[in-house]
């Protein structure tokens, strides 16, 4: 990851529309922007501890209809792939794996930064295994993905090679 802050890294956004897609509302689980009928209003969990199911029940959702709460999650992640030799840059994964891979990737990412204070510079694999569904009379497979820290003495000598062209470019190591 190039940074140590989850909103950047590692952003989990709560959306809630209405049935003609119009967005009500957005937030990060504790602070959201409401809308109030002219503008967007922040609104925080803590001083409403009700919020998601006030928003639900204000504007009924077809998802809510059908015993649904109507709130979408989606995980974004926005790391670093050092070995894809050519390429350089942020890539980008999303997910809206609710069940299944937001909670595995959330659970990992968060429990790397409590326990090292930092994930920025970690290795991780991102792993996609498939799952079939628990659902009687269903056969249906569905992708998880996972985050798994994977700092093998090999791989950090890997991404150390991978990084020294750019380290020679900048000026950072002489080739000694």
């Amino acid at each position: 990851f190039p940074d140590d802050d989850p909103a950047k890294v590692c952003n989990e956004q709560y959306e809630y529309r209405d049935d003609d897609g119009r967005l009500i509302a957005r937030g990060d689980g504790e602070t959201f922007d409401v809308w109030d009928g002219k503008k967007y209003e922040p609104l925080t969990v803590s001083a409403y501890p009700n919020l998601m199911a006030s928003i639900a029940k204000r504007y009924p959702n077809k998802a809510v209809k059908a015993g649904g709460d109507g709130w979408r999650i989606t995980l974004t992640l926005n790391f670093i792939v050092p070995l894809v030799r050519g390429v350089a840059g942020v890539w980008t994964f999303e997910t809206k794996g609710t069940a299944s891979t937001i909670p595995a990737i959330r659970d990992t990412f968060d429990g790397m930064l409590e326990q090292r204070g930092f994930v920025k510079g970690v290795i991780f694999d991102l792993n996609v295994q498939f799952a079939k569904t628990q659902k009687p009379g269903d056969n249906s497979r569905f992708p998880v993905v996972s985050l798994v820290p994977n700092e093998s003495a090999d791989n950090v000598l890997k991404v150390q090679k991978a990084w020294e062209p750019i380290k020679r470019l900048e000026g950072g190591d002489n080739g000694n």
